[in-house]
């Protein structure tokens, strides 16, 4: 696999996905995939492409597998912040069924949780969440993984967008065995 990550913000174009805590979903989550992709730019072991925000899923979608055609050429990773009454923590989502997909959440939720101070709510199959497939997961010609960054609603999680974005860039590194390299 390339050492190229490919992070998109979940919700973008006229969709703010879930509210809470002042903010919308969206908002926080290019503010986390902007902090990420930073942190990995200064770092300089991997490539670093960020989708454009102002897209929909499907205009995501679209514009990573308009550049990158098969499983080899990276790892596409989209960013949310989960919703509900009475959760908190951070997870992962993965390919349903596929080892190698699992194998790359649990790299990245590895870090991020002891990172961001919340609870891990572990890695979960595409397949067992309320919409039966993830489409970012699915439909993406890289691996592709979904990172919820804490629940905005219901009092919700902390907003420590550095934290998530700390939490995920080592989590990245970690794909790879990496290390972030020192300041």
């Amino acid at each position: 696999m390339q050492r190229r990550i490919i992070i998109a913000a979940g919700h973008g174009n006229r969709d703010n996905g879930a509210t809470g805590q002042g903010t919308t979903e969206a908002a926080q989550a290019i503010d986390i995939v902007n902090r990420t992709a930073n942190k990995l730019r200064a770092d300089g072991q991997l490539e670093v492409v960020v989708v454009p925000h102002e897209l929909d899923l499907i205009d995501e979608i679209n514009w990573v597998n308009a550049r990158y055609k098969n499983l080899e050429d990276g790892y596409s990773l989209e960013i949310h912040k989960n919703a509900g009454v009475g959760g908190h923590g951070v997870e992962m989502w993965y390919y349903s069924g596929d080892a190698q997909s699992q194998a790359y959440a649990q790299s990245i939720i590895d870090k991020l949780a002891p990172i961001s101070g919340l609870p891990n709510r572990g890695v979960k199959g595409d397949a067992t969440n309320r919409f039966g497939r993830l489409g970012w997961i699915r439909d993406t010609n890289t691996w592709a993984g979904l990172a919820e960054c804490g629940f905005i609603t219901d009092g919700g999680d902390h907003l420590d967008n550095e934290k998530y974005a700390k939490g995920l860039f080592e989590g990245i590194l970690n794909l790879w065995r990496l290390t972030p390299k020192p300041n």
